[in-house]
């Protein structure tokens, strides 16, 4: 039997399975889906970080406090254009290293997925959204830095520490 007509199927197949499996614990939307999907795609060697990767003690205590957060995703309106934007964190397999990602919302579409930063730190830290800035930061401490949308770039850039009431 030849089953060349059917690899193309097998490989998406094999694909949305290793996303789903992978981001059982993330209640993606459809097209956000979609757009994870293409992002592991384009990430061979990497996998989505998941609350389990975070060694911080605190996490807990921030998950006792709100416990629909997840520290290695944030949905907001990053660019203020009255669009739903994501973040997402990948992880190396081989090593600790993370990498987050921007999938902003343009035209009720996702765009392509853009590396915002590494880091081999974030097995600490969390995603937050405060004062129209994005931050990464240790949960319940000032180790933080922040990135906000600049217009003219279209882009985040890194405006520093975090807001004064992390």
């Amino acid at each position: 039997m030849n089953l060349r007509p059917f690899c193309p199927l097998i490989l998406i197949s094999s694909l949305i399975y290793m996303c789903c499996t992978q981001a059982d614990e993330y209640r993606f939307s459809r097209s956000q889906r979609l757009a994870v999907e293409e992002l592991l795609s384009d990430s061979t060697g990497w996998r989505l970080a998941r609350a389990s990767d975070n060694t911080n003690p605190h996490l807990q205590q921030q998950l006792r406090d709100d416990p629909q957060y997840q520290p290695y995703f944030l949905e907001t309106d990053i660019d203020r254009n009255g669009q739903r934007d994501f973040l997402i964190t990948l992880v190396r397999k081989s090593d600790t290293t993370f990498a987050v990602f921007v999938v902003r919302s343009v035209n009720e579409r996702y765009a392509s997925p853009q590396l915002l930063f590494c880091s081999t730190y974030l097995h600490r830290c969390g995603l937050f959204f405060l004062r129209d800035r994005v931050v990464v930061g240790e949960f319940f401490t000032d180790n933080a830095v922040s990135f906000q949308w600049d217009s003219t770039q279209q882009r985040l850039v890194e405006v520093g520490q975090a807001p004064e009431d992390l």
